[in-house]
C-alpha cells in the first residue's frame, strides 16, 4: 500500500514535468536536461550513505524521514517559478524520493523467504507500476482541471499522510559490517559486469525523463490528459509483465533469457513508439514495457542473489549509484540534443543501445555467482562478466 501510494503521487513528476517548465515557466532544453541532471547528482550524493544507513538501522526510520523531505520540497516545487530557486528545492525532491526508493528496497531485501524471491519482486515492483499508472492516469484530469502547482500541493499531501504507516513496518535484523566486506562483495565475479551492463541500460531514463513528456505533447500532439492515458497504459503493462515474470523465475525460468528478451523488446519498442501515428505508437511503447517489465525483476534478482542480507543495503545503494550515473550522463546530454534535432532522436538512439545490450548475453557462457554465505536462496544465472 505504501509503494503504491508514494509512486502514485509522485509520477506526476516524472514525465510531465518537462511540459510544465517548458510551457508555464518557460525553461529551455539545457535548463530542462540540467534539471534533471542535477536530480540524478541528489542521488549519486545520497544513495550510498542511505544505503549503508539501512544496514546499520531498520529502514522504516530512513523511509519516515525520507517522506517527510519528499513532502517539504513538493511544496517549494508548488511554490517556485524562478529557475535557480526552482532547481534548489527539485533537489531536496530529488533526494527524498531517491531515499525513499533505497529504503523501500533494503526492507524489502532483507525481509522474506529467499526461495520466492522472484515472486516477492515481481509483487513489489507489480503494485508500484499499477501506483504509477493510476498515478499518470489521474494525473492527465487533475493538471487539465486544476494546474502544476495544484497538483505538487496534492503530492505533498498524500506523501505527507503516507507518515504514518512507517512505524507499523516490520523491523529487520541489522548489522555493522566493515568496508572490507562491501569491497569483496564488489570484486566477486559477474558483479562489476552486472553494474556495468545496469550503468548502459540506464542511458535511457536520461533521454525519457527529458523527452518523452515533450515527444508526447510536441510531436503526437498530445493533450495532457491524452499524456496520462498513454503513459498509464505503459505502467499496467510493466506491471502485469512484473507479477507475470517474478513467479515464473521462482519455478526455474533462466534469468538470462529473460534479460535478453527484455532488452531486445525495450529497445525496439522504443525505436518504433516514435512513429507518429499515437495508435502505433501507443501499441509500441507497450512493447517497450514489456521489456522494462522484465529488465526489472533481472536487476532486482540479479542483488538479491549476488549480496549478503546485511550488506544488501549499501551494496544496492552502489547499484543505483551506476544507475544513477547512467540517467545523469542520459539527461545531460539528451535534454539538449532533443531541444536542437527532435525530441524522437534521443528516443531512438537509446532504444538502439539498449537492444544491442542484449548481445553480449546471447551465445556465451555465463559464470555462475555462488549463493552469499548464509543466503538459501539459487544462484543467479545470468550475470554477464562484463557489458
Amino acid at each position: 500500500m505504501l509503494i503504491t501510494a508514494v509512486t502514485a503521487a509522485s509520477s506526476m513528476a516524472n514525465f510531465f514535468l518537462p511540459v510544465y517548465f517548458k510551457n508555464t515557466l518557460g525553461f529551455s532544453g539545457s535548463e530542462i536536461g540540467l534539471l534533471y541532471a542535477l536530480f540524478s547528482v541528489t542521488t549519486i550524493l545520497a544513495v550510498v550513505p542511505v544505503g549503508l544507513r539501512n544496514d546499520r538501522s531498520s529502514p522504516r526510520w530512513m523511509i519516515a524521514l525520507s517522506l517527510a523531505l519528499t513532502a517539504a520540497a513538493a511544496l517549494g516545487m508548488a511554490a517556485s517559478q524562478r529557475f535557480l530557486v526552482y532547481l534548489g528545492v527539485f533537489l531536496l525532491y530529488g533526494l527524498g524520493l531517491s531515499s525513499f526508493r533505497i529504503s523501500t528496497d533494503a526492507l524489502m531485501f532483507k525481509s522474506g523467504d529467499a526461495e520466492t524471491s522472484g515472486t516477492r519482486w515481481g509483487v513489489f515492483n507489480g503494485f508500484r507500476m499499477v501506483g504509477m499508472g493510476l498515478g499518470t492516469f489521474g494525473a492527465g484530469y487533475f493538471l487539465t482541471r486544476f494546474s502544476f502547482p495544484a497538483g505538487l500541493t496534492l503530492l505533498a499531501g498524500v506523501v505527507a499522510a503516507a507518515l504514518v504507516i512507517p512505524p507499523f513496518l516490520a523491523p529487520v535484523k541489522v548489522g555493522f559490517p566493515g568496508l572490507g566486506e562491501y569491497l569483496a562483495d564488489l570484486k566477486a565475479p559477474g558483479v562489476l559486469g552486472f553494474m556495468g551492463w545496469l550503468f548502459l541500460f540506464s542511458l535511457h531514463w536520461g533521454a525519457e525523463l527529458t523527452c518523452y513528456g515533450l515527444f508526447l505533447n510536441d510531436t503526437l500532439g498530445l493533450s495532457i490528459p491524452g499524456m496520462g492515458w498513454y503513459m498509464g497504459v505503459e505502467f499496467v503493462v510493466v506491471a502485469g509483465t512484473c507479477f507475470w515474470a517474478g513467479p515464473k523465475c521462482d519455478r526455474g525460468m533462466d534469468v538470462r533469457t529473460l534479460a535478453i528478451w527484455g532488452m531486445l523488446l525495450s529497445g525496439v519498442g522504443q525505436v518504433l513508439m516514435c512513429s507518429p501515428d499515437p495508435a502505433v505508437s501507443l501499441f509500441w511503447r507497450g512493447v517497450h514495457g514489456v521489456g522494462d517489465g522484465l529488465i526489472l525483476i533481472v536487476m532486482y534478482l540479479g542483488v538479491a542473489r549476488l549480496f549478503h542480507p546485511e550488506r544488501v543495503g549499501g551494496l544496492n545503494s552502489g547499484v543505483n549509484l551506476v544507475m544513477m550515473l547512467g540517467a545523469f550522463a542520459g539527461s545531460l546530454f539528451f535534454g539538449p540534443l532533443g531541444a536542437a534535432l527532435g525530441y524522437d532522436v534521443p528516443l531512438k538512439a537509446t532504444g538502439v543501445l539498449v537492444a544491442v545490450l542484449a548481445l553480449p548475453l546471447v551465445g556465451r557462457r555465463v559464470r555462475k555467482t555462488p549463493d552469499p554465505p548464509g543466503d538459501p536462496g539459487p544462484p543467479l544465472p545470468a550475470i554477464p562478466e562484463s557489458p
